[in-house]
């Protein structure tokens, strides 16, 4: 199953996401999938990455000056979820898969953004009676990974969805459960240490949830989600902000 979708320079077509195989001869299991072709949409690498047991590839970048950093979750044998860091060259060989093991409850990356070709900031959910949105500060060297620093935030129970880096300041989405049935969506801004974080909430009193977001020229946002009306009944929800994370 694909998760996201990122393009080159060089006109390639990265896919990720998830799909069943007995790699290693392992039993019938879920392992990263990460599929690469060209413009044409000929597939020039379709490969399975993961641990014995279930893992979930769920965003990556392409790394300046060659090389891929993929996200998502791996499953413990007791089946607990962790967020995993792998850094690949860009046919996605040559690394290792790091498990993130510091919640005995679980937790799931979603979004991976780099900062230097050994560094990276992935976010996600960590999850508990209350989920939080948390973010990481991930480093590499030759002695392997390490966690510079992590941050939680929300209020009630959030899910975190992506985020941005962009200069200085990181954004990010996530969907927030509120009063009864009701949720809305939330963009986070802090520092690029994930410090003084300001809080936007779209949609007080509906069912709106995030999917994906995007800087606009304008210094603005655009956000896809959706919201729903009814118990059976839900439409594509298209947001444009303005800057300052406000409604036009």
């Amino acid at each position: 199953m694909p998760y996201k979708v990122r393009l080159s320079g060089q006109d390639s077509i990265y896919i990720i996401g998830s799909g069943k195989t007995t790699r290693n001869d392992n039993p019938l299991n879920n392992d990263v999938w990460l599929s690469i072709m060209d413009k044409d949409g000929n597939i020039k690498v379709s490969k399975y990455l993961g641990f014995p047991e279930d893992d979930e590839g769920r965003d990556l970048q392409l790394i300046p000056g060659g090389g891929l950093v993929i996200t998502g979750i791996t499953y413990s044998p007791d089946n607990i979820k962790h967020s995993f860091v792998l850094k690949t060259n860009p046919f996605g060989m040559g690394g290792f898969l790091f498990p993130i093991v510091n919640s005995p409850i679980g937790e799931e990356a979603n979004s991976v953004q780099v900062i230097d070709p050994n560094t990276f900031i992935i976010s996600g959910t960590t999850k508990s009676t209350e989920n939080e949105i948390m973010m990481k500060k991930v480093s590499f060297s030759t002695l392997g990974m390490k966690v510079e620093w992590e941050k939680y935030y929300g209020h009630e129970n959030d899910i975190g969805v992506s985020h941005i880096l962009d200069g200085s300041n990181v954004y990010l989405l996530a969907t927030t459960a509120s009063a009864g049935i009701n949720s809305t969506i939330t963009l986070i801004t802090t520092d690029q240490e994930g410090d003084n974080a300001v809080y936007s909430e779209i949609g007080e009193g509906t069912q709106l949830s995030a999917s994906a977001f995007q800087k606009t020229a304008d210094n603005g946002f655009i956000i896809a989600g959706t919201n729903k009306h009814s118990e059976n009944d839900q439409s594509m929800t298209l947001i444009k902000l303005k800057s300052n994370a406000s409604l036009w």
